[in-house]
């Protein structure tokens, strides 16, 4: 019997656009949710797309641990469909929102892709990765700042990039 091994193959690492050098993770409000521009691609997909981020806390200490939520937005048509009046209150393709009301119905409807919890500690760099099942032809992620501080405030402190990921099963050497 032939011994097969899953050789996977990874494309080169893109930057997700959340406006201009990233402004719209800059200080991102308590509370708020920033978006990228949508990655649009031509069937077939990638199976999967890999997320390697940086985020960066405020200068000043938290006064309670708090959180960070990644949310993929799938779509059809560069996801406008995500990004109605109801769902964030504009139909731009990147930007923020920090409404409540409508942050709070997104959080609902859009299950989460990824969370990571934060310290107390002020001016903290966190990374990390995490793996993106069938993201389909049209997709964009959105970032919550579940913290009690914005995100840091100096220009690119914080940035996602990207990856296709396409497991291939072949046979042993």
């Amino acid at each position: 019997m032939a011994t097969q091994k899953v050789l996977t193959s990874y494309e080169a690492a893109g930057v997700l656009d959340f406006d201009v050098d990233n402004a719209a993770l800059d200080a991102l409000a308590v509370g708020a949710v920033a978006w990228c521009k949508p990655e649009t691609h031509a069937s077939p997909c990638h199976p999967q797309i890999e997320i390697f981020f940086s985020i960066k806390t405020c200068t000043t200490a938290q006064t309670a641990a708090g959180f960070v939520e990644f949310y993929v937005l799938r779509g059809d048509d560069h996801a406008s469909e995500i990004r109605t009046a109801a769902y964030l209150g504009t139909l731009s393709d990147h930007g923020v929102c920090t409404t409540a009301a409508l942050v709070a119905q997104l959080r609902a409807s859009v299950p989460t892709d990824h969370v990571f919890g934060t310290t107390v500690t002020a001016d903290i760099v966190y990374t990390g990765r995490f793996i993106i099942d069938d993201p389909g032809p049209d997709w964009q992620l959105a970032i919550y700042n579940g913290m009690d501080h914005t995100f840091n405030a100096t220009a690119n402190q914080s940035a996602v990039h990207w990856r296709t990921v396409t497991p291939d099963i072949g046979a042993a050497a």
